[in-house]
């Protein structure tokens, strides 16, 4: 019988091979790792060599290095002397300066109401001047009117020949308005704003002497001090004027004057 050779495996390669090409894959990748990371550094070496350093500025300026140094010296002054201030504080100081600080918190805080408070009141009170101003531009508006109708109607009466007594009896309680004429005494009482009341008085005896006898005893049971006279005075009637102003002149009564035309008419205006 012819004998057969006996087969062997076959051996392969392949996964080998694998092997082979992935390392030498890895190794091309980091040999291009390494030679950027040369090239980079190489380029830092080059800027770091090209720019001057810190020392050489320094060298190339001394003057501005003694300038800086001098500045430095002058701060470690200012902080020693700090430190050493620091340090003159005991504990029980800077307690007692904390409470001098709160009471300082505590009265700027009242200081801060009370002028909170103050500027309400003044606003309300200027609030209150505006209004009141307001007010009496209203009243002097009212009032220039008024004073222009009485004006005018003090022209149209001058135009026929009436006299016009203007009475605001402001400082005493009444006022007299007397007519002095050689034949009497006519008087009528007004009120403090110039209103008359009613009351009136003739002092019409025959003799001056005698009338004024009569207006003594009158003006005896009045009170003294509560009332003024204000004496027209006609041509005919100058003078019993001068007996009558100098009594009352010597018995301190207050008085006034002025003399009135024998025909003109007199018109006591109390609507000012």
């Amino acid at each position: 019988m012819p004998h057969r050779r006996k087969s062997r495996p076959k051996v392969s390669f392949f996964a080998f091979q694998d092997i082979i090409t992935g390392v030498t894959g890895v190794m091309i990748l980091i040999a291009l790792l390494m030679a950027l990371e040369l090239v980079q550094t190489a380029a830092e070496v080059a800027e770091a060599v090209a720019e001057p350093s810190e020392v050489e500025i320094f060298q190339s300026n001394p003057q501005e290095l003694a300038q800086q140094n001098e500045l430095l010296r002058q701060e470690l002054e200012k902080l020693r002397a700090e430190v050493a201030l620091l340090r003159e504080y005991s504990p029980e100081k800077i307690k007692q300066l904390e409470a001098q600080l709160k009471e300082a918190e505590r009265r700027r805080s009242e200081l801060a109401s009370m002028q909170k408070s103050e500027m309400a009141a003044l606003a309300e009170s200027s609030k209150s001047l505006f209004e009141k101003m307001e007010k009496l531009k209203t009243e002097q508006l009212r009032l220039n009117v008024e004073l222009q109708r009485m004006q005018s109607r003090e022209k149209s009466l001058v135009g026929t020949h009436h006299r016009i007594g203007r009475i605001r009896a402001e400082q005493l309680p009444s006022w007299w308005i007397m007519e002095i004429t050689g034949n009497g005494w006519h008087a009528w009482q007004v009120d403090q704003s110039g209103m008359p009341t009613g009351r009136r008085k003739q002092f019409i005896q025959p003799a001056a002497s005698k009338r004024l006898q009569a207006f003594q005893d009158w003006l005896a049971a009045r009170p003294k001090g509560k009332e003024g006279f204000f004496l027209f005075v006609r041509p005919s009637g100058i003078d019993e004027f001068h007996l009558l102003r100098d009594f009352l002149r010597t018995h301190g009564y207050p008085f006034g004057f002025d003399p009135l035309g024998s025909t003109q008419q007199l018109e006591l205006v109390t609507d000012f």
